[in-house]
């Protein structure tokens, strides 16, 4: 991954929330700002097209990764908590991530007109468990849209979940491999790292629980 460095979050303490006024470090998965940070502290990242993200009502926000897409690209993604659903003028200018048995990968879209990956302007995706998925994918609003599914991408996330295979990715990891393959069919170009810094509070986070897992494994050992 071609990343910024994380220096400015090596230094960021824990402070409170300009909005919420709760304590926070980072960044505020509620309101989705920077907390210790101002947002030019931040990568500026640019995505090719814009990402709604549906959170199933259950499904804790604090825990979630579409939190830190948000917080990564603020006027670019838009997370709504269900029942409400994003209203789409043209649903043939949108596709829905999900592998469902009519999903086609994004190189299987038409090459041209309606639907084609050139004339897509939004990618949805559903923030929840996979059985709580299900039940959101019956609401009408949602029926008829344009199903995708990406290629076998191994997660990375350490809290997988249970009794699921390790292509089940987080959120921001979906959103991210996504973009690298809608990259591919619209530009038409090698991709060189243009959306990795979706990932940087991610992989900030990934580096900072893996180096605690392996603390506590060399005390174990002990």
């Amino acid at each position: 991954l071609k990343l910024d460095s994380f220096d400015k979050l090596r230094t960021c303490q824990r402070e409170i929330c300009s909005k919420c006024h709760v304590s926070r470090k980072y960044y505020c998965y509620s309101c989705f700002l920077p907390v210790g940070l101002a947002h030019t502290d931040l990568p500026q990242i640019t995505l090719p097209i814009s990402v709604d993200v549906i959170r199933h009502p259950k499904e804790g926000i604090g825990r979630s990764s579409s939190a830190q897409a948000k917080v990564m690209c603020p006027s670019q993604v838009e997370i709504h908590n269900y029942p409400h659903v994003p209203f789409y003028e043209d649903t043939s200018k949108v596709v829905l991530l999900f592998p469902s048995d009519s999903a086609v990968k994004i190189d299987e879209l038409p090459t041209s007109g309606p639907g084609s990956p050139a004339t897509i302007e939004r990618a949805l995706f559903i923030d929840s468990t996979w059985a709580q998925t299900h039940s959101i994918l019956r609401d009408q609003r949602l029926v008829g849209m344009q199903h995708v599914k990406l290629d076998s991408f191994k997660t990375t996330f350490w809290r997988p979940q249970p009794n699921k295979s390790d292509v089940c990715l987080a959120t921001v990891e979906a959103i991210y491999w996504f973009l690298r393959e809608f990259h591919s069919a619209v530009k038409q170009q090698p991709y060189n790292g243009e959306y990795d810094n979706l990932l940087y509070l991610y992989a900030h986070q990934h580096q900072l629980v893996m180096s605690r897992l392996e603390e506590e494994r060399r005390e174990q050992q002990q």
